[in-house]
């Protein structure tokens, strides 16, 4: 007999969103000035809502909803970090061998 997951009510997952989700958005604005990033972070913020929830305590909840959002946006930011990291390495390897195969 397999068990259901533990799981927020969807009315409180609801309610949080309401009640903090505008808030939540302009905080990951701040810290991604990008706003399709920061509607995808909240939207990563609140899908762990939902996996994690129930493991939260309610009067801690909005303290925990901005938790999570600055560790998702702080991933954001690595992971783009290391992606411009890396195409600046292979526009550099690039014009390197351009330059040596011009005698430059």
């Amino acid at each position: 007999m397999s068990e259901e997951p533990q799981r927020l009510d969807s009315g409180v997952i609801a309610t949080l969103y309401v009640e903090h989700g505008e808030e939540l958005r302009r905080f990951l604005l701040g810290l991604l000035r990008d706003s399709q990033l920061a509607s995808d972070v909240l939207q990563a913020t609140f899908v762990k809502l939902v996996q994690k929830g129930h493991e939260t305590q309610e009067e801690t909840r909005k303290a925990w909803l901005f938790r999570v959002a600055y560790h998702e946006a702080m991933a954001v930011r690595r992971r783009d970090a290391v992606g411009d990291k890396v195409v600046r390495r292979v526009a550099w390897s690039v014009q390197s061998a351009w330059r040596a195969a011009s005698g430059c």
